[in-house]
């Protein structure tokens, strides 16, 4: 078994995000973050202002004028949003290949959940963005784990996950999951102890001590994007794994959810496409 502290021994097993990446993540603690000054350190960096800038243009996105710079990105969108599309772009670059993963598939899931989370948490009259943000989060853990697990452990990890879960053979394993792996790696990068929470706990997250709201919305969000059901399937009453009671600790109910996945089905959120170009 690998401890855990053994995947973080080696830097260059770890997913490595640019500098501009990291200096807004320093932005979460800071109480009033310069707009400017952040629009200034992200044109540092060509290949992220590029992807920004295709972002910011996006439908999704834009009201119909072309945003040329990223100043006016930033003012235009807002701080929040900005930190979560350059933190998307980034985590993107981040790694080329993993073991194990297919990245397309897996970032096309990460921005499905963090997106539908952005939705779920809307609807109870939040914002969004840091739910956003734990979604475009949740699954880091996973890339480290398969990066930093040796070739054997990992392959024996790997069929163990296709006969019992994923999360039964990490836990029997390892003794930890994916999920404890990414929190780690969020208080490694000083992110603030409510999103290192909700990537931590939000696979079960009624078991914590307190329950953080975006752990329940991100767990949520996790179920809608695993499920096969097609827009045609959808019910107006719940199926009988869904987390009812982590959606009522949110104040979320099932119409309202259904509503939220029929839309977002036919709608997507084109992040995917769009960060790969």
């Amino acid at each position: 078994m690998t401890p855990l502290v053994s995947l973080f021994s080696q830097p260059r097993h770890l997913p490595s995000v640019p500098e501009v990446v990291h200096e807004l993540l320093d932005t979460f603690n800071q109480a009033d973050p310069d707009l400017l000054v952040i629009a200034s350190k992200i044109s540092c960096d060509p290949v992220i202002t590029a992807r920004l800038l295709g972002l910011a243009n996006a439908a999704r996105f834009g009201n119909g004028r072309v945003i040329t710079s990223v100043r006016e990105a930033c003012i235009r969108l807002g701080l929040a949003t900005v930190r979560n599309l350059v933190l998307a772009c980034g985590l993107t670059q981040s790694v080329s290949a993993v073991p194990g993963i297919q990245l397309t598939h897996y970032w096309n899931q990460v921005f499905t959940v963090a997106e539908l989370a952005k939705r779920l948490a809307r609807r109870g009259n939040d914002s969004g963005d840091l739910a956003y943000t734990a979604g475009l989060l949740h699954a880091l853990g996973r890339l480290v784990l398969h990066l930093g697990l040796p070739l054997g452990e990992l392959q024996k990890l790997m069929r163990d996950s296709e006969r019992d879960g994923e999360l039964n053979a990490q836990h029997r394993l390892l003794g930890y999951t994916y999920a404890t792996v990414g929190a780690e790696l969020a208080q490694r990068w000083k992110l603030p102890p409510h999103l290192v929470s909700a990537i931590g706990e939000h696979l079960q997250p009624l078991q914590a001590t307190v329950i953080n709201r975006d752990a329940c919305i991100v767990h949520l969000a996790l179920w809608l994007a695993t499920q096969p059901t097609k827009i045609a399937d959808v019910q107006q009453t719940p199926p009988a794994d869904w987390p009812l009671h982590t959606a009522h600790q949110v104040s979320l109910e099932w119409p309202d959810v259904a509503d939220i996945w029929l839309r977002f089905q036919l709608e997507g959120h084109g992040l995917a496409s769009l960060l790969a170009a």
